[in-house]
């Protein structure tokens, strides 16, 4: 999944789920989601695949 998209999924997220709940689940600073929310930064890939796991598993 590319970046971008994460990101999209991840806004739509945020709607229903606070973003400091899942940092701590994922155990990333809050600013960091922030900063990739706001495309000011791009994820290392084990974050991004984490955040994906994570997004992707509640869909299920």
């Amino acid at each position: 999944m590319t970046q971008e998209k994460l990101r999209e999924i991840y806004k739509e997220r945020l709607k229903r789920e606070k973003q400091t709940y899942i940092s701590e689940q994922l155990k990333v600073g809050a600013c960091v989601l922030s900063r990739f929310k706001a495309g000011k930064i791009e994820l290392y890939p084990h974050l991004a695949k984490r955040l994906e796991d994570y997004l992707t598993a509640s869909q299920k």
